[in-house]
């Protein structure tokens, strides 16, 4: 299967090969950031859910309290455990939040490799086809 194409033509398979070998440099640098994100979410879960099982834990352990309270003493107690588990609702939707930012990396990561590979089976197909084209020319 011969090709006929010009030197023009040569040039724009060049051309064309040059932006295609850019554009999968980009990706593959996106897709290296989109890693190193992920990586830092997940270390980010790791500690916001250590802080999490550490509140759970203490207030799993507060005692209450085996005298009578006075007023002030059983309000200053209720806000207290209210402030603790306010504290724990926002690190478990916290621990929500970064669980949604990973799923949301890892896809696009999926995606980002998924087009590195259809730009590097084009590209090389478009390689073949300009190394034919270039050798028959000269």
């Amino acid at each position: 299967m011969e090709f006929s194409l010009e030197e023009y033509d040569l040039t724009m398979l060049k051309r064309l090969l040059v932006i295609r070998a850019s554009r999968e440099d980009k990706l593959r640098r996106q897709l290296s950031q989109s890693q190193h994100a992920s990586q830092r979410l997940a270390q980010e879960y790791v500690r916001v859910r250590a802080e999490r099982d550490e509140l759970l834990a203490q207030l799993a352990q507060q005692v209450l309290p085996q005298e009578s309270l006075s007023p002030d003493e059983l309000l200053r107690f209720k806000l207290m455990l209210a402030k603790g588990y306010q504290h724990e609702r926002a690190l478990a939707e916290s621990l929500a939040t970064l669980q949604s930012e990973t799923d949301e990396l890892a896809l696009t990561q999926e995606e980002l490799r998924a087009n590195i590979v259809l730009l590097s089976k084009n590209q090389e197909k478009l390689k073949a086809v300009f190394d034919e084209s270039s050798t028959s020319y000269q």
